[in-house]
């Protein structure tokens, strides 16, 4: 009894409707970006590693990305508007 009723329930998931939206409307993606940073003059001496050894430092920053699906009678389109606020921390 338990094997026929185990059955028809797979039975009944196999023909119902399934549909899956990956992307429905629009989506939203938030990151942070962290790293070190330096900073190059080209001003003065070349390859002068007292100037170079100077504009080291550490950047932290967020980035927000909002995509947008657009469907038209023959295509599909996505638009991707991204926005970032960084900060660069040069130690002296």
């Amino acid at each position: 009894m338990n094997t026929r009723l185990l059955i028809l329930v797979f039975l009944l998931l196999g023909l119902a409707k399934q549909e899956v939206h990956s992307q429905f409307g629009f989506s939203h993606e938030i990151g942070v970006i962290a790293g070190p940073v330096v900073f190059y003059s080209d001003f003065g001496q070349r390859y002068d590693f007292e100037t170079n050894s100077g504009n080291v430092g550490f950047g932290v920053g967020l980035i927000h990305y909002i995509t947008f699906l657009i469907v038209q009678t023959v295509t599909v389109t996505h638009v991707t508007l991204t926005s970032t606020i960084t900060s660069n921390f040069v130690t002296k």
